[in-house]
């Protein structure tokens, strides 16, 4: 069993933190017609996730995921990817670069700026496209 957490102002804190960022989340959910969170399977994106389900439980999450790819993931983490989507309902988009296809990019033998260049180059079509 677990024993009661004091509230210390770290726990404040992060509660606080956490709120604003499930308001957001809401407020982005009311205001665009097709909202997107941008899905990499890291840690930072699965936070977002992780708040984005709480801030529309019970019901179903108002948005897709966009997942970038560069071609180079392990096919582990294309399979968490598909099951995680499946199992909370959303949709997933994925969006391979051209630069990364062309290149055979993979960010674990071209370092991580060439990597960030290729998705900075997709997000800049998908907003060109009006995907976004």
């Amino acid at each position: 069993m677990y024993a009661l957490q004091k509230r210390t102002t770290h726990n404040i804190h992060y509660e606080s933190l956490e709120a604003e960022a499930i308001y957001i989340i809401r407020k982005v959910g009311a205001q665009f017609r097709r909202p997107m969170v941008p899905y990499s399977v890291g840690k930072d994106s699965s936070m977002v996730l992780h708040r984005a389900l709480k801030a529309f439980y019970p019901s179903k999450p108002l948005f897709s995921l966009l997942h970038i790819t560069s071609t180079g993931k392990f096919r582990e983490i294309i399979a968490f990817c598909d099951r995680s989507t499946a199992k909370i309902g959303v949709d997933l988009i994925v969006h391979a670069t051209e630069h990364g296809v062309r290149q055979g990019l993979r960010p674990s033998t071209r370092g991580s700026a060439v990597h960030t260049q290729g998705w900075l180059s997709c997000y800049g079509v998908l907003i060109r496209t009006r995907l976004l």
